[in-house]
This record gives C-alpha cells, sequence and structure tokens, in this order.
C-alpha cells in the first residue's frame, strides 16, 4: 500500500469514530463494541506497525477526550492494539480469513487487557466480570 493510498485511512479514524458514539449504541441495545479498537488492530494488520500506532494514539485520543477518563489509558491500549496487529501481520499469513480474524481478537483482547491494567476507574474484577459477560 503506496503512502499517499494511506492518508485516507485518517478520515475513514474519524468515521468510524463517529459512529461509535452515535450509532453503534443505538443498533446494540446499550451494548458497545470497540470500533476504533478494531479498526486501529485492521489498520496495524495491513497498513504496518507505524500506522497502526499512529491511528492507535489518534483514536485513543479521541476516545478519551469524549469518555472524559482515562486518557493514557486509552491511548496505550489502542497504539499496543495497532503495533500488535502490525508486527504480527509482518509475519502472519494475512490473507487468510480465518487467520486475520484470530489475529483480530488477539490484538482486540491485548488492548482491551491493557485498558484494564492501566486504568485506574476498572479494578481486575471488574473487567472480569465485563469479559465474561461479552
Amino acid at each position: 500500500m503506496g503512502r499517499a493510498r494511506k492518508w485516507p485511512l485518517v478520515l475513514l479514524l474519524l468515521l468510524f469514530f463517529v459512529g461509535q458514539l452515535s450509532v453503534v449504541p443505538q443498533v446494540f441495545r446499550g451494548l458497545k463494541p470497540e470500533c476504533i479498537l478494531i479498526f486501529v488492530a485492521c489498520v496495524g494488520l495491513y497498513a504496518g506497525p507505524r500506522w497502526g500506532i499512529g491511528l492507535g494514539i489518534v483514536g485513543g485520543a479521541l476516545e478519551a477526550v469524549f469518555e472524559g477518563r482515562s486518557a493514557g489509558a486509552f491511548i496505550l491500549s489502542r497504539a499496543i492494539s495497532g503495533l500488535l496487529g502490525g508486527v504480527i501481520g509482518e509475519r502472519a499469513f494475512k490473507e487468510n480469513l480465518f487467520v486475520a480474524s484470530f489475529i483480530g481478537v488477539v490484538c482486540t483482547w491485548a488492548g482491551e487487557a491493557t485498558f484494564g491494567v492501566v486504568s485506574p476507574t476498572m479494578t481486575l474484577l471488574d473487567w472480569l466480570k465485563v469479559t465474561a459477560v461479552e
């Protein structure tokens, strides 16, 4: 993917962000999937770790502004998810749908685990309850 073709990913990140804030909570009856986290992991997987980290930082900062808490946890968890997607994407056979899906699950879990460890508002017990329910 050429350098000029990657810049629309920033606009796509903003689109995912607006969708996560407005549309997604209405569709899933209050359940809020982490669209930005999933998007950042996919960007890392297909565009490389540098773009994954960069968009993870931007996406995490956007989420932190609107959530009003744990800016460091949002930024770090999204950046780690993008980095992990990029590093695994360089070494794995990402053209296989099953492999790409599995990598997405691993990156999402790593991002959420990082958020749970770093966030001062969520204890390990709370995180396990949320994970078990989902």
